[in-house]
């Protein structure tokens, strides 16, 4: 890019010297084609291996938009990362989110906190791909019997799972700015042991955590970890 330098001393720019760097409509079409068919063969999204003519578009990756002259449809591959910066009903659903879903060769995880993106999809995905579509609403924004259920306590394996779990709950309440950090370190000591307490014995969930909160002279938590071999967090909850 050239610039011209004024009487002002301020740098400015013309619009004829931004043209030689703008990428032609046949450099940027055959750019993001062998971009999007190199990955397309590592991630194996199940096309035969040809030539790229004979590629499927959805298949090449997830298709952005048409150029203006010739109409040829620009792509991204799917390992790209797409961040659209855009107003309230400007289309992130319906030109972003929703092709995205339906065209995907492969499983989709998508998060929404409207209903849209179900109703707009579920049924399709389920009928093309042949897969079934779970749905996670721990809100009831789609007021539908609860059909997926996350244990939060498959990850913790010891004291630090522990630790990282009861942190994403603190991270919601402590308020640092008048003073109570001392409570708030605290607080998370205890929740993190009972979560352990809970983790390390079978059967027991989040539901057991609550109770022991509840009632903080309740023995059961630390026969459990001393039952587990966590003595030193046993003595801190015993104390």
């Amino acid at each position: 890019m050239a610039y011209e330098k004024r009487p002002s001393d301020r740098l400015v720019t013309s619009s004829a010297d931004q043209r030689p760097s703008v990428a032609g409509r046949r450099r940027l079409v055959g750019t993001v084609r062998r971009l999007s068919w190199r990955v397309l063969g590592s991630l194996g999204c199940g096309v035969s291996l040809g030539p790229i003519n004979e590629a499927i578009d959805q298949d090449r990756g997830l298709r952005l938009f048409k150029l203006m002259v010739g109409g040829a449809w620009l792509h991204m591959s799917w390992e790209d990362v797409l961040v659209a910066f855009m107003a309230p009903r400007s289309g992130k659903s319906t030109a972003l989110a929703i092709p995205a879903i339906l065209e995907a060769p492969g499983a989709v995880i998508a998060t929404a906190n409207k209903s849209d993106l179900v109703l707009a999809t579920r049924a399709l995905r389920q009928k093309d791909t042949n897969c079934p579509a779970g749905l996670f609403d721990p809100m009831g924004i789609m007021h539908e019997p609860q059909a997926i259920w996350f244990d939060l306590l498959s990850g913790v394996r010891g004291v630090a799972g522990a630790n990282a779990l009861a942190e994403h709950f603190m991270a919601t309440a402590r308020d640092d700015s008048r003073g109570g950090d001392f409570w708030s370190s605290a607080a998370h000591d205890l929740l993190a042991s009972l979560i352990l307490a809970a983790a390390c014995t079978p059967g027991r969930t989040l539901h057991d955590v609550y109770t022991w909160l509840t009632n903080t002279v309740n023995p059961e938590p630390v026969e459990l970890l001393r039952a587990a071999g966590h003595f030193p967090v046993a003595g801190s909850v015993a104390g």
